[in-house]
């Protein structure tokens, strides 16, 4: 297994690029404020015209809008970060025009997830380089964020030391024990949706001997269900070394049509993770979380069952 590129670490005075690879905000009051609080934390900021497109329908822009809003921020040596606006919808159609190149040339920090996780699949197969699952831009800032998100934020983007064990939700820490055991990888994931939207594309999530993290949101059992069975199809769940599930969201039955009684979320992570052979953990607060970690992706883990814990302990920047 060939190491990831890393990105050099982010420090205040550097400059950080708005990128709108889904939808896009609807309103413009929060998108001002965002920016602003990343002057405040010393960071200059730069948005690409693309970012201020008017919106089309539940995407930010065109596709070709959409993807200039990151490859400009990709052909841009003075830009040390790029941190998404936000998800929704979008970022799968953008990867046939995505500079992975440029990405390679200069690794830089690139941030985001939910509907992101599409770009973080595909820079970590065309561009191999380390990318980091966090908040989107909106998130981040006020009104959305909250000091235990933009704590793991910083330091995830702006230390040189492995972040060692992921804590748990302040707000809910039960870790739950899907399937006993340790295992060590490397980390790669995101949403299970576009984890699953990948299969079959030259953007394939490779989870050969790795730790596989995935959530996802407003998806009812079923739909988890339809999923996770994709990917065993797949052989993507029982390729992996070991798997740890964000505490998903979001996720009660849909009783409006029909299907109740339901199997329960829990249920439907036992059927398809139990039996495995690996080690699974469920309800780490990664993903769509009020509380949120941020993730390097490409990098080396150890997962743990007792205690349940996931350890980072590869180095995401370099130094």
């Amino acid at each position: 297994m060939t190491a990831k590129l890393r990105p050099s670490p982010l420090y205040t005075g550097q400059t950080v690029g708005i990128a709108a690879p889904a939808s896009g905000v609807w309103l413009e009051s929060d998108f001002q404020q965002a920016v602003e609080t990343m002057g405040r934390w010393g960071f200059a900021v730069t948005v690409p015209p693309a970012v201020q497109a008017l919106r089309r329908g539940y995407l930010s822009g065109t596709d070709a809008e959409r993807a200039d809003s990151v490859n400009v921020l990709l052909r841009d040596p003075t830009v040390a970060a790029i941190i998404c606006l936000r998800g929704g919808s979008g970022s799968l159609r953008l990867l046939p025009l995505i500079d992975y190149a440029a990405m390679a040339a200069q690794p830089r920090i690139f941030l985001g997830f939910s509907d992101v996780t599409a770009l973080h699949v595909a820079f970590g197969v065309r561009s191999n380089v380390v990318t980091f699952h966090g908040p989107n831009l909106l998130g981040l800032t006020p009104p959305g964020g909250n000091a235990f998100t933009q704590e793991h934020c910083w330091r995830a983007l702006m230390t040189g030391e492995a972040l060692g064990e992921v804590p748990a939700d302040p707000a809910n820490p039960f870790v739950w024990v899907i399937a006993p055991g340790e295992a060590e990888g490397e980390i790669i994931g995101g949403c299970l949706t576009l984890l699953a939207a990948t299969l079959g594309t030259p953007y394939e999530l490779d989870t050969t001997g790795k730790i596989l993290f995935f959530e996802d949101v407003g998806c009812p059992p079923y739909q988890i269900d339809t999923l996770l069975t994709q990917m065993g199809l797949a052989g993507k769940l029982q390729a992996g070394a070991g798997i740890v599930v964000g505490r998903c969201v979001d996720v009660e039955p849909d009783t409006r049509r029909g299907y109740h009684p339901s199997l329960s979320l829990d249920d439907v992570l036992r059927d398809h993770l139990s039996r495995l052979g690996i080690p699974v953990i469920y309800g780490l607060p990664l993903g769509h979380t009020y509380h949120q970690v941020t993730l390097p992706l490409g990098v080396m883990a150890r997962l743990t069952t007792a205690p349940p814990v996931l350890t980072v302990t590869g180095v995401a920047t370099d130094v």
